[in-house]
């Protein structure tokens, strides 16, 4: 099953605060997935070939992640 992908390469209307707060969503969506794969596969390289995503991105993603979930996360 592949996961949701969140592409960063939107080019709309991104001064609209809606648009803004969905992209957020989908950014955390996607990072909690992310984390989720790698959890389950305690791999960083195995949650990449799951979701075809690069190793750059899964690390990012879950960088992003640590960091709006802050000292709840260590």
């Amino acid at each position: 099953m592949k996961s949701f992908h969140f592409h960063t390469d939107y080019h709309g209307d991104i001064e609209n605060p809606t648009v803004l707060i969905v992209m957020e969503i989908a950014r955390s969506v996607c990072a909690l997935q992310t984390f989720k794969a790698a959890a389950r596969h305690e791999s960083l390289a195995l949650a990449t070939d799951e979701l075809d995503l690069s190793s750059a991105v899964i690390s990012q993603l879950i960088r992003g992640l640590k960091t709006r979930l802050g000292d709840s996360f260590d």
